[in-house]
């Protein structure tokens, strides 16, 4: 739990500076593919996790 209020403590300072943090990266291909397929079943009412 320290760690996590020191790591939060740290951002906002580093933000407060006028400094940048980065963000998650790009989604990949198949992420996008997985993603596309996984909402296609779920709105078709397929199961495949069975």
């Amino acid at each position: 739990m320290d760690a996590l209020l020191l790591a939060r403590h740290t951002a906002k300072k580093i933000r407060r500076s006028g400094g940048r943090l980065h963000g998650n990266k790009k989604r990949s291909r198949q992420e996008d593919r997985d993603f596309e397929q996984a909402l296609t079943a779920m709105i078709t009412g397929e199961n495949t996790h069975d």
